[in-house]
């Protein structure tokens, strides 16, 4: 009856060291969870923000190279006329 006794106290103390085992590898995997997601979310921020970036550069680009056009035919205009008033024979 004691040696029982004994084989069900070493039973229980290997029960609870695993299931104390089993408890911390399930903190330590919630934690790398929680830790991922972050990653996760902070690369969806980056990615978002770069994405926003690239089409406004893209409008800015689009919005300098009408203004560049527009400069180059008025340039064009000004060549075209003398200094008093007359227009030039076109090149």
């Amino acid at each position: 009856m004691a040696s029982q006794k004994e084989e069900y106290g070493r039973k229980e103390d290997m029960f609870n060291r695993r299931e104390e085992s089993l408890r911390r590898k399930d903190l330590e995997l919630q934690e790398m969870l929680i830790r991922f997601n972050q990653i996760i979310t902070e690369n969806e921020s980056k990615r978002a923000r770069a994405e926003k970036k690239a089409v406004e550069d893209k409008v800015a680009a689009a919005s300098k190279e009408e203004e560049i056009a527009t400069a180059l035919v008025q340039l064009q205009t000004l060549r075209q006329v003398s200094p008093c008033g007359t227009t030039s024979p076109s090149p």
